[in-house]
């Protein structure tokens, strides 16, 4: 906790800690939002979900594809870093292209697109980029992978910083072929199980596990997506020491989704982007 400063670990009470899954860290948990949560005047009061809950961290969705922007996106990044909690934000993939040049540069665009809406993501607090990965277009396994490693490559390239991969082990093996070529990346895992999930492609642990997309959270008005940190809370304070000035956020106005995303929900087809 005093290694953060503002940036607290709050153990939670009791309530939180009985939903949480059997070998789950309990003190170093988060949920994570996108504009779904604002749906009908809905709101998330961060102060309640720090304070009242104990949440860690939080993750926020900023951009999909190559143009829609969260429209949620800023005031939730700010009133996270306001609250003192430790904050990350993500992409939501949308792979596409046919040949390899194409493929490249979509994954290039997209990787651009979203460092440009939410800045190096340097502050201390603030967690690597991450790639939500969990659709595949019309990409077979090796283009996917080319796809993949270029946005990671791209940005790595802009922030300076390792990004993290998020998918379901469904999709990994079946639409990834099971790649052991990313295992350099932390790993963020979606398994909506009691039990711990089982690993995919080369990694040897995940860092974050989300266990559920229906944790109900004082300040939140409706279900969460949780996530919880593998073991202790040292891989979170690590890689939320990334640097002292905050990076400004980009303020370009959201664009019309034209895609679907009503959650993040393994092995489900998604509806429009949130």
């Amino acid at each position: 906790r005093g290694l953060l400063g503002a940036w607290s670990l709050q153990c939670p009470p009791p309530a939180l800690a009985a939903a949480t899954p059997s070998g789950a860290s309990a003190a170093v948990s988060g949920p994570d939002v996108s504009s779904h949560n604002h749906d009908s005047g809905r709101t998330v009061g961060w102060t309640g979900v720090h304070g009242a809950e104990g949440a860690s961290f939080a993750f926020v969705k900023a951009t999909e594809g190559g143009t829609y922007l969260n429209p949620s996106f800023a005031s939730d990044f700010a009133s996270i870093h306001k609250a003192g909690m430790i904050r990350g934000a993500y992409h939501y993939a949308r792979p596409s292209g046919g040949t390899n040049a194409e493929i490249t540069a979509d994954a290039t665009a997209e990787a651009s697109f979203f460092i440009r809406t939410t800045g190096t993501l340097t502050a201390k607090g603030d967690l690597p980029p991450v790639l939500d990965i969990e659709t595949a277009g019309t990409l077979n396994p090796a283009q996917l992978s080319l796809w993949t490693h270029t946005w990671l490559n791209r940005a790595k390239k802009l922030t300076g910083r390792t990004p993290i991969v998020y998918t379901y082990a469904y999709f990994w093996k079946q639409k990834m072929g099971n790649s052991a070529g990313f295992s350099a990346y932390p790993l963020w895992l979606a398994s909506y199980s009691a039990t711990k999930p089982g690993l995919v492609g080369g990694w040897k642990s995940y860092t974050f596990w989300q266990y559920t997309p229906r944790a109900s959270m004082a300040g939140a008005s409706r279900a969460l997506d949780m996530s919880v940190v593998n073991g202790t809370q040292t891989p979170l304070l690590t890689m939320a020491r990334a640097g002292p000035a905050p990076a400004p956020l980009h303020s370009t106005a959201p664009r019309s989704p034209s895609h679907p995303r009503p959650g993040r929900v393994p092995s489900r087809q998604t509806s429009t982007p949130r």
